[in-house]
């Protein structure tokens, strides 16, 4: 009678010195399981079908900057926090339960009390996953050295229920109705019943397989693509998504949540961050179609089909972390706050832990209402983070600048604008947003507009971005900016920088009464003209009347270039123009009466 308990002392007791006694279930990764065309694994998934999947409580985990305890706060509304010390290297969150990792041992703690449910000394092995039901917790462990892992089941009470050892390398577990999914070699997913050790089925994967995990009501197996457990589990082509090689992502493009595979909290501050939940719908691959991404303290939504941003927010201080969420994304910084930022971008706060913290996850599994509308890109979704002086932000802030160039909006054209106009102190922002908008081949109403803005410097309002807008607006032939345009190349607050681009625009813009104020222009700068871009401009100027003037204009040109007057460079750069092609015959309806 006293044999079983006295087995499962034993058991962990060898088990935390790292030892091999007590192996069952020896057919689990077998490389002699037969070969059945998917049968085996349709069978568990008839099985698991039958079994609800606990939704575990919203929570946020965090990891004290010192690594010395770790504490959480539960996003129910109650903002209900607590902290348990113990020495923390990995971290994850599954069902019930956070299990840690440090100093030898795994701790397994209430995500709800703050209490520890069972301890395990593991020795010097990593924690490569954990998966939790409600009753029983599953580890799987990887050793260092010599290789090969571990799979170890226990209860509440800490009795170990189950230890494999493999020479393969294992990867992240999940546990659903008494059996348990051990991906390996990162490409077969290996169902393994508890209470036997019996492999009861095998699924070889078309994608990598680094983690096998529960989110939604469902299961999902894979890493940066995702397989979902469903009823077309064994067919041909099973259902499988992955996010596209979108340039916010970079190289971070890994599906599986944060949440649910250990956080090493060495690499919990690296820049780039991906926050992205499945969706339990067959037909979406991600919850909303969004995924999220933290660059330092930004946290940015971007569209899976289209890579769009849809907006990107300072929340609070330097980011420590977050998790995706039905309807947006939590976001916690190192100061300890947790905000909850919607899909619409609107930012609010969810609670606040106690203490400064070096890393956070998030795991959100309640259902939830309908999110509220997606946005579409205004100057609100992006100034925080495209107006921040902060220099980590400029290869986020040069990424939005590029994919808002290719929304082909007017709001997006305002973003650009309002951006061209920032405090040149952000000189790198600033050039790129010029570069995009003078590439811009939509946004015409929005451009056109914004011209009749000037510079008002005791208002403290700026130039517009005039030398771009009017590339832009040439290229798109938009003759009713003529106007505007003409007026911005007298103004004497237009920047010397756009001049050029202004004339080259009125060059094939301009009707009767712009070239009256290109003939003002030239008659102006053709001797005064000071520097190249007051040169160029004055050229340009030339060469349009000479082309389309009338004939006092033609010949007011020729006068001027053997003027010894006027200024030496302009004439060089009106005679190298006009010698490219022969002048237009003067059109009458473009000259003034």
């Amino acid at each position: 009678m006293r044999r079983p308990a006295f087995a499962a002392l034993v058991l962990a007791v060898c088990f935390g010195c790292g030892g091999p006694a007590f192996e069952t279930g020896a057919r689990a990764f077998s490389p002699s399981f037969p070969a059945d065309n998917g049968a085996s694994i349709a069978r568990v998934r008839a099985r698991v079908a039958k079994t609800p999947i606990p939704r575990g409580p919203d929570v946020a985990v965090g990891i004290a900057d010192d690594r010395n305890s770790v504490s959480a706060v539960l996003l129910d509304g109650t903002q209900h926090a607590w902290a348990y010390a113990h020495r923390v290297d990995e971290v994850l969150v599954t069902g019930d339960v956070a299990v840690a990792s440090g100093d030898g041992e795994a701790v397994v703690i209430d995500l709800r009390t703050g209490r520890p449910v069972a301890r395990r000394k593991i020795g010097p092995v990593r924690l490569v996953g954990a998966a939790d039901d409600g009753t029983m917790t599953v580890l799987t462990l990887r050793r260092g050295g010599i290789g090969g892992s571990s799979v170890m089941v226990f209860d509440r009470g800490g009795t170990v229920l189950r230890r494999i050892e493999s020479d393969e390398s294992l990867g992240a577990p999940a546990l659903v109705g008494g059996v348990v999914f051990v991906p390996w070699k990162t490409q077969y997913v290996s169902a393994i019943e508890v209470t036997t050790g019996e492999e009861l089925g095998r699924f070889t994967s078309p994608v990598v397989t680094e983690a096998a995990f529960t989110s939604n009501g469902s299961i999902f197996f894979g890493d940066q693509e995702l397989v979902r457990f469903d009823d077309a589990i064994s067919a041909p082509r099973p259902t499988r998504f992955a996010l596209p090689a979108h340039a916010f992502l970079g190289e971070t493009r890994r599906a599986v949540p944060e949440s649910a595979v250990p956080l090493e909290i060495s690499d919990a501050n690296r820049p780039a961050r991906l926050l992205v939940k499945a969706a339990p719908d067959p037909g979406v691959g991600f919850e909303d179609n969004v995924y999220y991404t933290i660059n330092y303290g930004a946290l940015t939504a971007v569209d899976v089909g289209s890579g769009h941003p849809l907006w990107s927010v300072l929340p609070g201080a330097e980011a420590s972390g977050g998790g995706a969420y039905h309807g947006g994304a939590y976001f916690c910084d190192v100061d300890g706050r947790i905000f909850r930022v919607a899909i619409d971008g609107a930012v609010s706060q969810a609670g606040r832990f106690n203490r400064p913290l070096r890393t956070c996850l998030v795991r959100s599994d309640a259902v939830v209402t309908v999110p509220p509308r997606r946005p579409d890109p205004t100057t609100k979704n992006f100034s925080s983070v495209l107006l921040s002086a902060r220099p980590e932000l400029l290869p986020l802030q040069l990424l939005l600048l590029d994919a808002l160039g290719k929304f082909g909006t007017d709001e997006a054209a305002q973003v650009l604008l309002d951006v061209a106009e920032a405090p040149k102190k952000m000189k790198d922002v600033n050039d790129r947003a010029r570069t995009v908008i003078a590439s811009l081949r939509t946004g015409r109403t929005a451009m056109v507009t914004r011209l009749g803005n000037h510079a008002d410097f005791l208002a403290e309002h700026p130039a517009p971005a005039v030398g771009p807008m009017a590339d832009a607006l040439a290229t798109m032939g938009a003759r009713e900016a003529a106007p505007e345009l003409a007026r911005h190349l007298l103004d004497p607050a237009t920047a010397e920088e756009d001049l050029p681009a202004v004339a080259r625009a009125l060059r094939s813009l301009a009707g009767a009464n712009e070239l009256l104020k290109l003939r003002q222009f030239f008659a102006l700068y053709r001797v005064a003209a000071r520097g190249p871009h007051q040169e160029a401009a004055c050229a340009i100027a030339g060469e349009a009347l000479a082309r389309q003037g009338s004939p006092e204009d033609v010949a007011r040109i020729d006068k001027a270039q053997n003027d010894v007057s006027t200024n030496a460079e302009v004439r060089r750069l009106l005679a190298e123009a006009l010698a490219k092609a022969p002048r237009n015959v003067p059109n009458p309806s473009r000259t003034p009466p």
